[in-house]
């Protein structure tokens, strides 16, 4: 029997895609995790053949995660996180698929239907990027220098979260959100927010 491990911390999001998958691929059976504890515990103690898993996740760094697991269990994505910022380095990260959390019924059948057929799923905001994104660019892009964490600070400062919010929502202490802007300012040859909405704009990370 196929098994489905759900990592979120939202009851209500892990109740809908159990009732969803239950639905349209009976017999397969669903576990679910809440913490970054229960998350690792079930990978240990089962074989999993599909991890669904959010990027905002309490408790631990889930990047890293992603990066200790990847060889070990087809991992998609599905995320609140922008698909335009995050799906590709996902992806370059050795995920299975990436969509975002608004995303239809049949998409999401879809891509749970394609990792479990051991096929990845590109999603169509993802393809498109992929068709206008050559190697070189790629190789190019300044922001694939940055860390997984400093994406997610860039990320958020160009949205307009302050930095104290910013500590508070990655659980960070404030003099680390700050060393991770300034290293991502340095990396990013830039001196302010401006400069960074403007390049992330450039590279269409942001609108």
């Amino acid at each position: 029997m196929k098994q489905i491990l759900i990592v979120d911390e939202q009851p209500i999001t892990r109740y809908g895609l159990t009732k969803l998958i239950q639905d349209q691929f009976p017999g397969i059976m669903i576990l679910e995790a809440s913490t970054d504890i229960e998350f690792h515990n079930i990978l240990k103690r089962n074989t999993i053949d599909l991890l669904i898993m959010d990027l905002s996740f309490p408790g631990g760094d889930i990047f890293n995660s992603i990066e200790l697991i990847r060889d070990k269990v087809k991992i998609l994505v599905f995320s609140n996180y922008d698909e335009s910022v995050y799906g590709l380095k996902c992806l370059k990260m050795g995920v299975s698929g990436f969509i975002h959390k608004s995303a239809s019924i049949n998409l999401v059948r879809s891509a749970v239907k394609s990792i479990l057929a051991g096929k990845k799923f590109i999603s169509e905001t993802l393809s498109e990027q992929l068709v206008h994104l050559s190697l070189h660019d790629w190789q190019l892009n300044p922001f694939d220098n940055l860390s997984n964490r400093e994406l997610e600070v860039a990320t958020m400062m160009e949205q307009g979260i302050s930095l104290p919010e910013i500590s508070r929502q990655l659980n960070l202490g404030y003099s680390t959100c700050n060393t991770y802007k300034r290293r991502l300012y340095e990396k990013l040859e830039i001196r302010n927010s401006h400069s960074l909405t403007r390049l992330m704009r450039v590279y269409g990370l942001a609108k």
